[in-house]
């Protein structure tokens, strides 16, 4: 893969690699196994051992396999390490198993939910559909293969999370809101489960739901804090929503106030508004007519006139 696939999106990505290696088999093994190879070429895996020599990224399956083996290494690695990525065709779905050292890492692929999306790459309105098959697949199966790869051969990790020690991953978790903690359930399943903790959710009660805890101090049996937090977040936005709204419904009417106060200058008053005080000059003050100026003056002269 070149330095512009990768500024490919997902689907573009996904449907550039299908034309590529689509030999005309349109058998359900094979369109999933390409779909999986190109998450894997994405990220920076090659094929270890292509069948085909014309062109590296090119193969094909016969429609009779159930099930085919690739073996996948890294650039820098060349022939020293490699993962093999097992595909295995059930009735409704695909096992893909990936191996590395005897440590195997399984994803299920439904061929109802997936084909169809797959088939339909042209339409924008799949492209949610696209990032699921995709998150499933890098999430189960592609990272961890490309960590446990790369500690194997002393390589660098890539940037991940997941990369973490589990200890240092439960500290982050537990330092975000309640609403990022959920968010972030939303990533994977391995985070899902870390952010599901019952303990977890009660300590997320007790930092912006405090009153919550006094409530259900009497309550018999478990409570579930996660559902607790949902309720009291769900009335917690209601309420900014009607906040917000009748904030927009004033403040127009504040402004039209104060700039209806601060159009004129205001008058301000002076014991000598003719400014007779300091002898020949006239000392007008702010606000003063003119038109009282110039009386002052015809009327009003040094030498009595």
């Amino acid at each position: 893969m070149d330095a512009g696939s990768k500024r490919l999106n997902e689907p573009s990505f996904l449907k550039k690699i299908l034309l590529e290696n689509s030999s005309g088999d349109t058998s359900e093994l094979t369109t999933l196994a390409i779909s999986v190879h190109a998450v894997m070429l994405e990220s920076g895996f090659v094929l270890f051992n292509p069948v085909s020599s014309d062109d590296d990224d090119k193969f094909s399956f016969s429609k009779e396999l159930l099930s085919v083996s690739l073996r996948y290494t890294l650039p820098e690695l060349v022939d020293s390490v490699t993962v093999t990525v097992t595909f295995q065709s059930l009735s409704d779905k695909v096992a893909v198993y990936g191996s590395l050292s005897g440590n195997v890492r399984r994803v299920y692929l439904d061929k109802r939910r997936f084909m169809p999306v797959i088939d339909t790459l042209n339409s924008s309105s799949i492209y949610k559909d696209v990032l699921m098959f995709w998150r499933t697949v890098k999430d189960g199966l592609v990272t961890p293969l490309l960590i446990g790869l790369c500690e194997k051969s002393g390589l660098e990790s890539p940037p991940c999370f997941m990369a973490l020690p589990t200890e240092l991953k439960v500290k982050i978790l537990e330092s975000l809101p309640g609403a990022s903690l959920a968010t972030m359930a939303c990533v994977c399943r391995e985070i899902q489960c870390m952010a599901s903790g019952n303990d977890l959710w009660k300590q997320k009660i007790w930092e912006e739901a405090r009153h919550l805890l006094l409530l259900v101090d009497g309550a018999r049996g478990s409570v579930n804090w996660k559902a607790k937090f949902a309720c009291f977040w769900v009335h917690y936005q209601k309420k900014l929503s009607t906040f917000r709204q009748h904030k927009r419904q004033t403040l127009p009417n504040i402004v039209m106030r104060r700039n209806h106060r601060s159009r004129f200058p205001r008058i301000i008053s002076d014991s000598d508004p003719f400014g007779m005080s300091d002898g020949d000059h006239l000392h007008g003050s702010v606000g003063t007519h003119r038109g009282l100026q110039r009386l002052a003056r015809r009327r009003f002269s040094p030498g009595g006139n």
